[in-house]
């Protein structure tokens, strides 16, 4: 029997850990490290602009 979210046997995506930034990642326990890494640095360049709280004016 198969997820039906992913190709691994349930017993396989059982251990998966979900990623806080995206629950649509799901990565190994061995590779969930250099996720984070990753996605964390993607998420924060595309949310930047969009979470900005206040503008600043330039004074010429």
């Amino acid at each position: 029997m198969t997820c039906p979210r992913h190709v691994q046997a349930v017993s396989e995506c059982a251990s998966l850990i979900v990623c806080p930034y995206s629950e649509s990642h799901h990565v190994s326990p061995a590779e969930f490290a250099m996720h984070m890494k990753q996605c964390r640095a993607r998420y924060c360049t595309e949310n930047a602009q969009r979470t900005a709280t206040h503008q600043v004016q330039m004074i010429a």
